[in-house]
């Protein structure tokens, strides 16, 4: 930080809560990155003030209890339900639209 500011670099600081499975899930096969890359995607955008809500069709399967809560409780429980998944399995994952995501 202190050496960006130095070099005239701007640094935004952000809560890197749930970067990875939010990169993991949305964006390592849309773009064909690893899990460290769609992370550091998703805090860039996370910077930039955009939301990661969960895309429709993960969505679908929030029980009834969740479905008004933050996203980022909604990201919580649903990366405890897919932590048994390994990385690698994501880049064959298929969600509908990729443009909606």
């Amino acid at each position: 930080k202190s050496r960006a500011e130095k070099m005239g670099v701007a640094v935004f600081e952000v809560n890197p809560a749930y970067t990875s499975q939010i990169g993991k899930i949305k964006y390592m096969k849309r773009f064909g990155i690893s899990i460290h890359q769609t992370a550091s995607y998703v805090i860039a955008r996370r910077a930039m003030g955009f939301k990661e809500k969960l895309p429709p069709i993960l969505y679908s399967l929030l029980p009834e209890k969740m479905v008004g809560l933050h996203h980022w409780a909604q990201w919580k429980w649903l990366s405890g339900i897919l932590s048994d998944l390994r990385v690698h399995t994501f880049y064959q994952m298929e969600l509908s639209n990729h443009n909606k995501i």
